[in-house]
């Protein structure tokens, strides 16, 4: 199934569970040549915008695995 880039964009809100965010994500990376570099970073920041972040090609939540996030830091394996 193909989705548009306003569809993901759509499904990344402050309701989605961390399983459709990373659904969404991971779409995106596996059909990256169907999106321009500035599509993805509109995505990217739409995450930072309901307080997710993508580390290690994984979407989290900051509130909910903030020690997942602070040992990924330390451990210097941050991507941004």
């Amino acid at each position: 199934m193909k989705l548009s880039f306003e569809k993901l964009c759509d499904m990344i809100n402050d309701d989605a569970k961390l399983t459709e965010l990373n659904r969404v994500w991971h779409y995106v990376v596996k059909h990256k040549l169907e999106f321009t570099s500035n599509q993805i970073r509109f995505l990217n920041d739409r995450l930072n915008e309901i307080g997710a972040k993508v580390i290690n090609n994984e979407v989290i939540k900051k509130e909910e695995q903030i020690d997942l996030l602070m040992i990924r830091i330390v451990d210097g394996r941050l991507v941004s």
